[in-house]
């Protein structure tokens, strides 16, 4: 869905757009991530790895044990 598929009122066409692209992003960001031959080029994400790992570390101190069968 983009602003070309609004078929209101044309002064609520602005508003309209405001609200797409928060949703979605950009529009030629959501126009890319529908294109399935679309390649991603990402660096790695630092911090996000360290939060990840920090997540994981506090998570599996607060595990408890698993049961065994007895």
């Amino acid at each position: 869905m983009s602003a070309d598929d609004f078929k209101g009122n044309p002064e609520d066409r602005e508003l309209y757009l405001r609200l797409l692209i928060e949703r979605d992003g950009p529009p030629e960001l959501a126009a890319d991530e529908r294109d399935p031959g679309r390649r991603i080029r990402t660096a790695p994400d630092r911090d996000g790895a360290r939060c990840g790992a920090e997540l994981e570390a506090a998570i599996s101190s607060r595990r408890r044990p698993r049961r065994t069968a007895a």
